[in-house]
This record gives C-alpha cells, structure tokens and sequence, in this order.
C-alpha cells in the first residue's frame, strides 16, 4: 500500500500488506484474490463495477487497474494499481485524494 492510499483513506496504509490495510473487512478476501490473480498470471487487470472496499460513502462504481511489474523480468513482485471512484450518476467522486491534488470543486 502507498501513501496516495493513505491520503484516500484518510490513515496511515503505506507499507501495510493488503490483507493487514483491510483486515475485518467483509470483502478483503475478494480484493487479495483481484491481486493474486494479477501476480500468478502476470497479467495486467481492468474491471469496472461494484467496489470491494471503499472509503467514500457516494461511490457506487469503480474504475481499476492493475499492472504486474517484475525486477527480474519473470517474477512479479509489486502490482502498480489505479481506481477511479464514480457515483450513482457515473460521475467522478470527489475523494480526499482529488481534494489533495486540487481537484476540488469550484467554490
């Protein structure tokens, strides 16, 4: 976990396994299994849908990706992940993170 997930969640996740950062949760298993599969097949992932786990109450959809990335050209030993948060309407979900990098809304 990064700190652009820290500052999405709103707490400290950097360094955290996936299965430490969502412990408890009810679907933790089905996030942990999106990325095995992503490192066993070393293919990259996109699905759009319902999310797992999300930290912001409007989102209804999400948009995700994820690469598997090898230091040793074989292996897959990191996932770089992008989600993209839509509401009910399909529009972008302002999150924290927007927020952060000055993507909030004109006030």
């Amino acid at each position: 976990m990064g700190t652009r997930v820290d500052s999405l969640n709103g707490k400290a996740l950097s360094g955290q396994w996936l299965d430490e950062a969502y412990a408890g949760h009810a679907k933790a298993a089905d996030v942990v299994d999106e990325y095995r599969v992503v490192a066993e097949s070393a293919k990259p992932q996109w699905r759009r849908g319902a999310p797992n786990v999300v930290p912001e109450p409007g989102c209804q959809t999400i948009e995700v990706l994820r690469l598997p990335l090898s230091s040793d050209g074989k292996l897959v030993d990191m996932i770089l992940g992008l989600t993209l948060y839509f509401d009910s309407a399909g529009r972008p979900v302002e999150t924290i993170a927007y927020r952060r990098l000055g993507y909030g809304r004109a006030e």
